[in-house]
């Protein structure tokens, strides 16, 4: 029998924490392995709403997968899995390639506008009080010194929770200060209300309120990446793969991250967030080590080392290993274990001087993507003489967003309801942009077919 092939897919935190885990076994030749993504570069996600407002550069956050795999002698495939051969044990990618395994480590992915200054965000988790937070200071601060003909009072973010607090899970006295903060800040907070319907300029809530608005903003819940193909293996909720608490789907296949629905000794769902990934990620390398050495595996013991909330402008709530903590302090640790976090040295010291920048410049509203469809003459001379807060355009809606661009969807794509997050095809201009159970907006006639309305999901780990 040859060297054991071992694939990863994914270069997620779960997929690289076992990459990381099996290295040693790589370079001694003990295993040959190989990582799949569809990108060419890992995205650290808790930055995205710093990301979306300016505070952080986008490059900064990001991180070449060839970088991280040559020196680790990991082969890497810029690819994405079409299908899975269960018996012959093959990969089916892109362009009728095929890769054979031995064991196969499923780290993939959860798939994951704006009436000019309303945002609708849907989720009252971290992501999304974060999102609202940084939205909010954004335009109290640099927005209104460099727009001073927008009145501040048509700035609108509505922020809707199912349940009846927001950051469920987290310690009730911090989940009052974000409250407060985000009320102090002038969020228009729904609780216990669902989105039932999104339209191209509509949000409609489950109590028949309806919000003119053409950003929505989707940070709550993930669903499992799928295949052109149905996972051969036992889904769950949201289609993710089914696993023991040990990480394994069945013999030589494993799931860790946003794909697998693991459970602890309690019954309680594992957090699908960096944390729940990276302890995922160690057991999996582990057990995979211990199952080529016939040893025995172990569970997973899911360890809450605590969480940080971002409330923007240098504030922060957290709790460390239970230990609570709020304020500046806060935000240092923040800061501090984030840039740790990063993957790669440039990339933490890039990320350190985008936070030491924030005591001293603004954020940079510079937009340097998809200018030839931004800069029309409807986008540069809107119309804001609307009345109570609502705004009238001049022409078709700007495709401009501080979280997203849209992008041209292709011919004879007009709409209808679809699953997922975002669904990506090939080509330029093949991003378009669902919420799961939500109608697509229908695309508009005008010049390339460009959508005059974005749903812009966030991931949440």
């Amino acid at each position: 029998m040859g060297v054991p092939r071992v694939v990863v897919i994914g270069g997620g935190f779960g997929g690289l924490e076992v990459c990381r885990r099996l290295v040693r076994a790589n370079k001694r030749g003990a295993i040959e392995l190989t990582l799949v993504d569809k990108e060419n570069f890992f995205q650290f996600n808790p930055l995205l709403p710093e990301v979306a407002t300016g505070a952080v550069e986008t490059r900064h956050i990001v991180y070449p997968l060839r970088s991280f795999c040559i020196p680790r002698k990991i082969r890497f495939f810029r690819n994405k899995v079409r299908a899975v051969d269960p018996v012959a044990k093959v990969l089916t990618l892109h362009n009728d390639l095929t890769l054979p395994y031995d064991h196969l480590v499923i780290a993939a992915d959860a798939n994951t506008r704006r009436e000019l200054l309303t945002f609708v965000v849907v989720g009252g988790g971290i992501t999304g009080v974060e999102v609202c937070s940084q939205l909010m200071t954004l335009f109290r601060t640099t927005m209104k010194r460099l727009y001073p003909n927008v009145p501040q009072t048509l700035v609108t973010v509505h922020l809707i929770e199912a349940t009846e607090r927001i950051l469920p899970g987290i310690k009730e006295n911090h989940a009052e200060v974000a409250l407060g903060h985000l009320r102090g800040l002038g969020v228009n907070l729904a609780l216990s209300r669902k989105v039932v319907e999104v339209t191209q300029a509509t949000v409609r809530l489950d109590d028949g309120a309806v919000i003119p608005a053409h950003t929505l903003v989707w940070t709550t819940g993930v669903r499992g990446t799928q295949l052109e193909t149905p996972w051969p293996w036992p889904t769950g909720r949201g289609g993710r793969l089914k696993v023991d608490r040990t990480g394994r789907v069945t013999d030589g296949v494993w799931a860790l991250g946003d794909i697998a629905e693991m459970f602890e000794s309690d019954g309680k769902l594992v957090p699908q967030v960096a944390q729940g990934a990276i302890q995922e990620g160690r057991l999996v390398a582990e057990n995979l080590l211990a199952t080529l050495a016939g040893t025995p595996v172990r569970d997973l013991k899911y360890v809450d080392l605590g969480y940080f909330v971002g409330l923007g402008k240098h504030s922060t709530v957290a709790s460390l290993m239970g230990i609570p903590v709020a304020g500046w302090l806060a935000w240092y640790l923040w800061a501090l274990m984030y840039m740790f976090k990063v993957v790669g040295l440039r990339k933490q010291l890039e990320v350190a001087t985008d936070m030491l920048k924030t005591f001293f410049v603004e954020h940079d509203t510079s937009q340097v993507h998809e200018r030839r469809r931004i800069l029309r003459s409807q986008d540069l001379e809107p119309d804001l003489s609307g009345q109570k807060g609502q705004l009238r355009l001049s022409g078709p809606t700007p495709v401009t967003t501080a979280t997203a661009t849209a992008v041209d969807a292709p011919p004879g794509d007009r709409g209808g309801a679809r699953e997922g997050g975002c669904d990506v095809g090939s080509g330029a201009g093949a991003l378009r942009p669902l919420v799961r159970g939500f109608p697509t907006p229908a695309t508009p006639p005008g010049r390339g077919g460009q959508t005059s309305s974005l749903i812009t999901q966030i991931g949440c780990t």
